[in-house]
């Protein structure tokens, strides 16, 4: 086989993997991770038609319970709406730190990024299991709406009117 080809194949194969991007499908969406000290996180997400996102819901769980200077520290955006960084963080058993977040929902016919910023890591912090997730339903034009109302009255009156005619 030859090597260019061979070459091509792989970077096409490899390609979607190296970008990072996912498409919208109605129901839950998200992703789980290892966050690095030092790091950042995007994903982009695609979108085919107008969605409703409910609230991105951020999780960081950190192995000590000396995370949570670990997880104040990210920061986290979508949709370029700003970043949100009141983490509410609890801690378990004297074993581990769990700390959530949000940004608030929004409506979108365009593609979106969800990010993670953990660039201001404290000295000594440690790498993070992170989760996003966030629900979409996909949004009825309001024209679309209109036909399926004329319609389904249109069938109701058929039917009244063929209960009519048997009487």
């Amino acid at each position: 086989m030859n090597k260019s080809i061979f070459s091509a194949a792989f970077l096409a194969a490899a390609l979607p993997v190296a970008a990072q991007a996912a498409t919208v499908s109605a129901g839950s969406n998200g992703a789980a991770f290892a966050l690095l000290p030092g790091t950042s996180y995007s994903e982009t997400w695609e979108v085919g038609e107008a969605f409703n996102i409910s609230d991105v819901v951020f999780t960081l769980i950190g192995a000590t319970t000396e995370a949570v200077d670990d997880i104040e520290s990210v920061t986290v955006g979508a949709n370029g709406l700003g970043t949100a960084q009141d983490w509410t963080v609890l801690t378990f058993g004297g074993q581990v730190t769990v700390g959530y977040t949000y940004v608030p929902g929004f409506s979108t016919s365009d593609n979106f990024i969800v990010t993670l910023s953990y660039a201001d890591a404290p000295a000594g912090a440690i790498p993070l299991y992170a989760t996003y997730a966030f629900s979409a339903t996909p949004v009825i034009p309001v024209p679309a709406a209109g036909v399926l109302l004329v319609s389904a009255l249109a069938g109701l009156g058929a039917v009244a009117k063929r209960r009519r005619n048997k009487a």
